[in-house]
């Protein structure tokens, strides 16, 4: 009979919680010209992004510059339909405004083929809230005779940000071959929050409520560096070049974690001769402060192309990234146990690992064209599309244990990007829009409040659990869009 296996209720929060902050490697993009020409400037970024890009390319640099990029003002709209269960979707709307990148540019009179670049970059921004709650009458509890009362609310948002400080240096070999080297010191700041509440009201002989409430809150700060390292070629109309990020090694981070699990009223339909679950209520939570925390970036490869027509003021230029798999590690973790109340009934019982983050990701690649023409001998005209596919897959379905935290995204992005660049004396303005367009990755819902039942989930090591929603259907669909202004400004300095 499904409520005796009531028991295993407990599991849902004994799982590990899954961090997925960073799932898509190309929505942001640094400097404006690059970013309006979709990141597609490996081969032949010629301003400071190439810090990031191909730190090699600054060897062709003749000018030292300070220049100022940012996404003065993006706004993202996420609609995730059949989210929450069919008919209920979870919807974020959130306006953003971020730099992409300030920096400088070095050349030395002495050394001259010898050129340095610094900077910091936003190399992730993420800012998501979804609310949705469900309420109505349905036969749920079958010793009830008739219909219960049922009320469900999720509240889910996630803030995250990651910066780069780097510092690169680049030595051009020849005037068609340079090398160069970059630096990057990295900060992660990253706050995710779940709760989840169910409840139901019972009529037997007299009302009853029974409720399960679930609610986990993350909170971490990770410092770690990198290293990118790039060769540059450049044959006038043709240039090519190739990039290698190492992976980030950790250097410290800290972690707030909170989790909670309270059950009220199961004994109604509990076999009582169950230690967990056998009195009226129970609760199972934790907090803890300044835990160890570590948060890694992947390795990747990167390969751009490009082609230059002169005479009819035509760049068309081409690049592929591929981000290596990086297999499940731990953030962060509490290693002691954790009592179960009332202490009263539950004396010397308590659940290890109750407070556990994980994360992993996937390879993926992403491929960028970029397209420049020359409208006059001040205007330039800059146009791109890139793709920018999510690393993560199902993670609450295809891992032998579930979590209670929905990723941060589950849709693959198409950017497409337009706009000019105007130079005049020592002055360089760009002006543009990014146009982000999700396309949804994963349809399994996270939740399923439209269809309230007592209903088994896998759990862990194959355990079940008891849960008061519906069965996650392959329904959902990610309608997603996102839109920026990107400006730039560049000086020019006087040798």
């Amino acid at each position: 009979m499904i409520m005796k296996h009531t028991k295993w209720i407990l599991m849902l929060m004994l799982l590990q919680h899954q961090l997925q902050a960073q799932n898509n490697y190309w929505t942001q993009q640094y400097g404006a010209q690059s970013s309006l020409l979709g990141g597609a400037v490996v081969a032949g970024v010629r301003d400071n992004s190439a810090l990031y890009y191909n730190p090699a390319a600054l060897g062709f640099i003749e000018h030292p510059t300070l220049s100022i990029n940012a996404n003065i003002y993006q706004l993202d709209y996420v609609n995730l339909k059949n989210g929450a269960g069919n008919q209920i979707d979870l919807n974020s709307i959130r306006p953003l405004i971020y730099p992409q990148l300030v920096s400088g540019f070095i050349s030395f009179k002495k050394v001259p083929k010898l050129k340095m670049a610094y900077g910091l970059l936003t190399r992730h921004r993420n800012d998501i809230k979804t609310y949705a709650q469900h309420k109505g009458f349905y036969e749920i509890i079958p010793s009830s005779g008739g219909l219960d009362y049922y009320y469900a609310n999720i509240n889910y948002e996630i803030n995250n940000i990651s910066q780069w400080g780097g510092l690169g240096i680049s030595y051009k070999i020849s005037n068609k071959v340079s090398l160069g080297f970059t630096q990057f010191l990295n900060y992660m700041h990253l706050d995710d929050r779940l709760s989840n509440n169910t409840s139901i009201d019972v009529m037997e002989s007299t009302y009853y409520i029974t409720r399960v409430y679930e609610s986990s809150v993350s909170v971490i700060d990770a410092v770690s560096m990198n290293w990118k390292i790039g060769a540059a070629f450049d044959f006038g109309k043709f240039k090519m070049g190739i990039t290698g990020t190492i992976p980030s090694v950790d250097l410290f981070g800290f972690a707030r974690l909170e989790r909670s699990l309270e059950s009220f009223n199961q004994h109604v339909y509990l076999d009582d001769s169950l230690v967990i679950g056998k009195f009226p209520s129970f609760i199972v939570s934790e907090e803890q402060r300044g835990l160890n925390a570590r948060f890694r970036t992947p390795g990747s490869i990167a390969l751009g192309l490009e082609l230059n027509l002169p005479k009819s003021g035509t760049r068309i230029m081409l690049t592929g990234e591929y981000f290596f798999p990086m297999s499940e590690y731990t953030v962060a973790r509490y290693d002691s146990l954790t009592d179960i109340r009332p202490f009263g009934s539950y004396q010397n019982i308590a659940v290890p690992d109750f407070l556990v983050e994980t994360t992993f990701s996937a390879g993926v690649i992403n491929v960028g064209l970029g397209y420049e023409q020359r409208l006059h001998d001040k205007w330039m005209l800059c146009m791109g599309v890139r793709s920018d596919m999510n690393n993560t897959q199902d993670v609450l379905t295809s891992k032998p244990y579930g979590t209670n935290s929905i990723n941060s995204t589950f849709w693959h992005y198409v950017h497409f990007s337009a706009g000019v660049r105007y130079k005049k004396g020592s002055s360089d303005v760009t002006f543009g829009l990014n146009y982000g367009l999700g396309i949804t990755n994963i349809q399994r819902q996270p939740f399923n409040i439209a269809e309230p039942q007592i209903s088994l989930y896998p759990g862990f090591y194959g355990n079940p659990f008891i849960s008061f929603q519906g069965e996650r259907q392959e329904t959902m669909k990610a309608n997603v869009h996102s839109i920026g202004i990107v400006l730039g400004y560049t000086y020019y300095i006087k040798r």
